[in-house]
């Protein structure tokens, strides 16, 4: 059996974790807000969108990246996971402002 220490990926149990908690915000509950964040952001419709957040994350993206062992810890999930939200919110907030 070879080592894991050259690859930190997550343990099985938080990787299932971390799937649930994306199929969570999937889910139906949160339809009237994450048709925002399921898909990578049409960057033509949404102009100033990268001056403003720097990285684009989307839910799509996030489960690819758990998927493909991108993360090694929650905590990592956990921040891009609020990233889809904050960069949602700034980028809004943003537009409101400089109407």
């Amino acid at each position: 059996s070879h080592s894991h220490s050259h690859s930190h990926s997550m343990t099985p149990q938080d990787t299932e974790a971390c799937k649930a908690l994306v199929k969570g915000l999937k889910s139906g509950k949160y339809s009237n807000f994450n048709t925002l964040f399921l898909n990578p952001f049409d960057l033509s419709h949404t102009p100033g969108y990268l001056d403003v957040c720097g990285r684009v994350m989307d839910l799509s993206t996030l489960s690819q990246n758990i998927e493909n062992g991108f993360y090694s810890n929650r905590k990592q999930v956990y921040e891009d996971c609020n990233l889809i939200f904050e960069n949602a919110i700034r980028y809004h907030n943003d537009k409101d402002t400089t109407k």
